[in-house]
């Protein structure tokens, strides 16, 4: 018998598969063809430059877009349609595929926004405004792809694993049920969909306020002076440790559930007679996992090649513009020797990395259609997981590892520092060439974290897995909070969105006007 998740699963994928005529026939969002040539190839040229996982690139071209455009305005009836057909030319949705319905549901969704960032609390020092402004800007990116793209299968299946996750997961020692199911909703946008935090962050946003699309003005006026206090709690909950000890539990289980939605988007309405067959479903699991099991093995590839390329054009760049020029005018002692050592080696690194990152071998493949199988069916006494809060160490203890991991940190940059010091580099190559280490470990195990979605066990970790943690973690640690900063700090990449890429779309748009004005003139002669 079928399980009541899976039941409900199959029967909301087989609504969403029923024809849509209304919408098919309204108008829908043209933009010119010539004009989204040159626009998509060069959001492709940027993507080489500013690598992103893949999965994530739209939302965050939504979101630099976005925050380019209410630098120059905050009025939604000028920024919204423009901001629609620049995504559309870009490559990141379809031509002549959306409704122009649409326009409005995005105009409707972004007033809210700029209402809140608007009357953000006059309380909050400059700082704090900042960070729930830009916060606020990242859910209403995250909305607007959803307006624009309704990711309707993808939430689904995110419900279903919720659904049945509740049932795997029990809490105990104080832990309410209110919370532990947050966690796992949390936890689950993290292993099926491999969601960021502002995706996660609007998502949980949209629970704690299930009215956010019908609330009226002066449910708007309450919630701006609660706003800052709501993201630091939605905050708070995203990075708790609970919520990593229930991951690590549902990652267990990403595999199952993925295959079973490639099964079950093959065609949804037929899926309830296929599940009552477990000889065909069965033969269908296995050639889901084998098929995703190779698209894994090209997203690795892709990433891969993709950073390499990002992290040897970032390296020659920043060689041209600060360190030969500090090397020849500051310190006088530049060398070519020491800088293609500087370039090369970050870059080999990557390369290296990358090469020796590979998919779990298919013999994984039986074990993981077996859970899917268990996950599928009704099944008598379940295994159960029981999590509680962690053990708080004394403070002592908790200032003795602090300092051992201090120590360490400090002689595995000490030695690094040391190495590139004899190799000549100047003081301000080192400083650049440690900042590329650590960015290129922390990508490094962001790629390889894809290979984990085909796991259902964990990994074994012998002496040699101790010894790169021992050695890398420091790098990757930093690489982490790198990340985070070249992202919101990035000034070549404030510069290019508003000195570049701001003119490069005015001349898009005059190109897809003047294309427009030419073929209402050709029409006149015909």
């Amino acid at each position: 018998m079928l399980s009541k998740p899976t039941q409900k699963y199959l029967q909301t994928m087989a609504s969403f598969d029923l024809p849509k005529t209304e919408e098919e026939t309204l108008p829908k969002i043209h933009a010119d063809y010539v004009a989204s040539k040159f626009a998509t190839l060069y959001e492709k040229l940027r993507q080489v430059i500013d690598f992103q996982e893949e999965h994530l690139l739209r939302k965050n071209a939504i979101d630099r877009i976005l925050k380019r455009r209410l630098i120059l305005s905050s009025d939604p009836e000028e920024i919204v349609s423009s901001l629609v057909y620049e995504l559309i030319r870009g490559g990141y949705f379809p031509n002549d595929k959306i409704p122009e319905i649409r326009i409005e549901e995005v105009k409707k969704a972004l007033k809210k926004y700029i209402f809140l960032i608007k009357n953000i609390p006059g309380t909050l020092d400059s700082s704090e405004r900042n960070q729930l402004s830009l916060w606020l800007q990242s859910l209403a990116a995250c909305e607007i792809e959803e307006i624009l793209s309704p990711p309707v299968k993808e939430k689904a299946l995110l419900e279903y694993m919720y659904e049945t996750m509740q049932g795997k997961i029990s809490a105990i020692n104080g832990i309410t049920e209110q919370k532990k199911n947050f966690y796992i909703f949390i936890a689950c946008q993290k292993a099926l969909l491999k969601s960021d935090k502002s995706l996660i962050s609007f998502r949980v946003f949209q629970r704690y306020i299930p009215n956010w699309s019908e609330i009226n003005e002066e449910g708007f006026t309450d919630l701006s002076q609660e706003i800052y206090s709501l993201k630091d709690k939605i905050n708070e909950e995203i990075s708790s440790s609970l919520s990593k000890k229930i991951l690590e539990i549902v990652s267990q289980y990403t595999a199952p559930f993925l295959i079973i939605g490639d099964v079950v988007s093959e065609n949804p309405k037929e899926t309830t007679s296929l599940f009552e067959k477990p000889e065909v479903l069965d033969q269908k699991l296995f050639k889901a996992y084998s098929e995703r099991h190779e698209n894994c093995r090209k997203k690795i590839q892709r990433s891969g090649i993709r950073s390499v390329i990002s992290i040897f054009l970032s390296k020659v760049a920043l060689a041209f513009l600060i360190e030969i020029p500090f090397d020849v005018y500051v310190t006088k002692k530049f060398s070519y020797l020491a800088m293609g050592i500087n370039i090369f080696i970050p870059v080999s690194l990557m390369f290296l990395i990358i090469s020796t990152i590979k998919v779990p071998k298919s013999e994984a493949a039986p074990q993981v259609v077996m859970e899917a199988m268990k996950v599928i069916q009704e099944t008598q006494n379940p295994k159960t997981y029981e999590i509680r809060p962690s053990r708080k160490r004394s403070f002592f203890l908790s200032t003795f590892l602090n300092l051992i991991n201090f120590i360490v940190s400090g002689a595995v940059f000490g030695i690094m520092i040391y190495i590139l010091a004899k190799m000549n580099l100047s003081v301000l190559s080192i400083l650049i060439f440690l900042i590329f280490f650590c960015l290129i470990s922390f990508s490094a195990i962001k790629i390889r974290q894809w290979t984990k979605e085909l796991k259902i066990t964990p990994e074994k970790e012998g002496i040699a897995a101790f010894l790169i943690d021992l050695l890398f973690l420091p790098f990757v640690r930093v690489g982490k909070w790198l990340s985070v900063k070249v992202q919101k700090y990035n000034i070549f990449i404030l510069l290019l969105n508003l000195f570049f890429e701001a003119p490069l779309q005015t001349f898009f748009e005059f190109v897809e006007s003047w294309r427009g004005y030419l073929k209402e003139k050709k029409a006149e002669i015909e």
